[in-house]
């Protein structure tokens, strides 16, 4: 009889640093990235659209311009609420920040230049987030840099 108690408090006592554990990891993890997300608040929802200015030859995702040219893309995003939102913004899959050569960064809005860019497709993407409801969206665009034609 003693040794079933014994066996039912040691199950126990692993189940309970089992979950310790767990949380121990999760609360790391926050520590280590600043955030982690664990799901959507129910009823909220963002769309994003990104807007590109000067107005260019677009077809769905996919904007063209020649090289050199100063391009400006808006984040416009709707919400069921007034969220605090964030806006992060990448080029081929690294953050562009106001030290990134060719960019401009303001709230919303990313200016690029161009110039800086070689010759072919990259990615453009923007992600908007909530930082304390964990509510986020990502848009991408294409944008295909051409020769400049004199």
């Amino acid at each position: 009889m003693k040794n079933s108690k014994r066996l039912v408090i040691g199950i126990l006592i692993s189940l309970i640093l089992i979950f310790l554990s767990s949380c121990s990891d999760l609360l790391m993890q926050l520590g280590e990235h600043g955030n982690a997300r664990l799901g959507f608040s129910e009823g909220l929802s963002v769309t994003l659209q990104i807007q590109v200015s000067p107005e260019t030859a677009r077809e769905d995702s996919m904007v063209q311009v020649e090289q050199g040219t100063l391009l400006s893309f808006s984040a416009v995003a709707d919400s069921t609420e007034e969220l605090a939102l964030t806006y992060r913004w990448f080029l081929d899959g690294e953050e562009l920040t106001d030290a990134t050569s060719g960019v401009t960064l303001d709230e919303h809005t990313l200016e690029l230049d161009t110039s800086v860019l070689p010759i072919g497709n990259s990615e453009v993407n923007v992600v908007v987030q909530e930082p304390l409801l964990s509510v986020f969206e990502q848009e991408t665009l294409t944008l295909t840099i051409t020769k400049r034609s004199r």
